[in-house]
């Protein structure tokens, strides 16, 4: 410490020249006597060895990892339905060590759609899908050193601004999320998509029944050939002459010699009558033919043919007691109500008969009951829900399947529904149908496959049971007419989440009723 040097603190750190001048002024002009500076008695002493320990080595000890997430997107505002957006995720590590098994998820408004084929890391394609639903894994991120992560999507209808966020973790790690990312729309009618009518075709449905209406021929031309500039003179019809027509002669009166001597005229006169045909020898007299009776005579046949049954075609599932005491866990507990009715729905939903695995929809609703935990587990955190209804579940239906016959050899408790060959043609119309929301397509399929009664059962039970799945079907509709509505409206509704007492009450009055059956 040779090279120290020595320097008074009090004079450092308490008063410096311009106090010390101040002060002097001040008591020159009230005549005081200057005061002598004290000495310090402690002077401290600064060097570049006083940064070091004492073997040379710094006193400052490194990092660890620290994550720093960032999130940017172009463009960012006055977007319209249909505009691609180029999303960019950068994660880095602003620590000394590097940061193992990160993992980075990223949340993405329903009203924004994924471009499959956009995702790549630094510059490298990639499966991004994980990274929109649990989080993708990225492996190491090394100290100082930046992962960037890129994809696309794309704008749908709506009103709402759209947010991303994005979350990266690592075990031990800490991390600094980016902040929310606000995508704004375009004011006007630019930026929102009117439904269309119910009656209308979606965008890219085709219908090839409907006949083109042929286009009118075209009227003639019409031609004046003359002018005529004087009004025509009415046609004047002659009268015929007038004909005279002589006068009747009138009879003379009798004189009253010529009544007298007249005999009197009879009141009727006679009538002669024709002579009898006299009978030819040899010539027998024609008989008068018998007259045709008003009615022709009918030709029954022998026996009456017997009339052909209408066929009749079931679906139909066993009522299980497992699932009716799953169902009461989640209607008396704080399970959302539209979680709640595809429970309810894909459970009851009759597909375990021939015909509803021949036209697919057993392996549907198994799909929609597998999906459901997923959500609910995400409802619980406050977390955007994950699709329930997806295109692969929706790809698994075949309408035009053929229709297989069951001999329906079950025992205890039966969810069934009977439909005649109008009702099942309907039913295949149905699952056919092209929609560009896969939510409310899956739930008009549940709600066509619902049961209409139950069997193996007592009557009085029966018709409880009845009662309550025609109640529950009658409030399920008008739920989806409300979710259709609002959807169109605002795209960041969420039916899962809402709530709709009306139609949980039915729910719960349902699962009673079933539970009524197995006791």
């Amino acid at each position: 410490m040779s090279g120290a040097r020595e320097i008074d603190v009090d004079e450092l750190f308490e008063r410096n020249a311009d106090t010390r001048l101040l002060d002097r002024r001040r008591r020159d002009e009230l005549g005081l006597p200057p005061v002598a500076t004290p000495a310090s008695a402690a002077p401290a002493r600064f060097g570049p060895e006083s940064m070091l320990g004492g073997d040379g080595v710094p006193l400052a000890t490194p990092r660890g990892a620290m994550l720093r997430v960032s999130l940017q997107a172009r463009p960012d505002r006055e977007l319209i339905p249909g505009a691609v957006v180029t999303v960019v995720a950068e994660v880095a590590d602003d620590g000394d060590a590097d940061a193992d098994d990160v993992r980075l998820r990223i949340a993405v408004p329903p009203e924004a759609e994924p471009i499959a084929g956009s995702f790549a890391r630094d510059g490298v394609a990639i499966d991004g899908e994980a990274l929109l639903g649990e989080g993708l894994r990225i492996g190491t991120v090394p100290a100082a050193g930046t992962i960037r992560l890129r994809f696309a999507v794309r704008v749908l209808p709506g009103a709402e601004p759209l947010g991303l966020v994005a979350h990266g973790e690592a075990p031990g790690v800490p991390a600094i999320a980016a902040p929310a990312l606000r995508l704004t729309r375009r004011s006007g009618h630019a930026a929102y998509d009117a439904p269309r009518p119910f009656f209308e075709l979606e965008t890219g449905e085709t219908d090839d029944d409907l006949a083109t209406v042929a286009a009118a021929p075209p009227e003639p031309d019409r031609a004046v050939d003359t002018l005529i500039d004087e009004p025509a003179a009415p046609t004047v019809i002659d009268e015929p002459a007038a004909t005279m027509v002589p006068a009747p002669a009138e009879p003379p009166e009798p004189s009253a010699r010529d009544a007298e001597s007249a005999p009197p005229e009879p009141a009727f006169p006679e009538l002669e009558l024709p002579p009898e045909p006299q009978p030819v020898p040899g010539l027998e007299p024609a008989q008068d033919p018998e007259p045709e009776p008003a009615f022709p005579e009918l030709e029954l046949p022998s026996e009456a043919a017997a009339p052909v049954p209408a066929r009749t075609f079931v679906l139909a599932r066993v009522l299980d007691a497992d699932e009716v005491r799953a169902l009461e866990r989640v209607f008396s507990g704080a399970v959302p109500h539209g979680l709640a009715a595809l429970a309810l729905l894909s459970s009851v939903a009759a597909a375990d008969a021939a015909l509803g695995r021949a036209l697919g929809v057993a392996e549907f609703a198994r799909s929609i009951s597998a999906a459901l935990p997923r959500a609910l587990v995400a409802a619980r955190m406050n977390r955007p829900s994950p699709p329930v209804v997806t295109a692969d579940a929706l790809g698994a239906l075949r309408p035009h399947a053929d229709a297989l016959d069951d001999d329906l050899a079950y025992d205890g408790p039966l969810l069934v529904t009977r439909m005649d060959a109008r009702e099942l043609d309907a039913l295949r119309a149905l699952l056919a149908r092209a929609l560009d929301d896969p939510f409310l397509r899956g739930v008009q399929v549940l709600l066509a496959v619902a049961p209409r009664g139950l069997d193996g059962v007592p009557e009085d039970i029966a018709l409880r049971v009845r009662d309550a799945l025609a109640a529950y079907r009658g409030a399920a509709g008008s739920w989806l007419m409300r979710v259709t509505v609002r959807r169109a409206v605002a795209r960041g509704y969420d039916p899962l989440t809402a709530a709709d007492p009306a139609l949980h009450e039915a729910g719960r009055a349902l699962v009673a009723a079933l539970r009524e059956a197995l006791s």
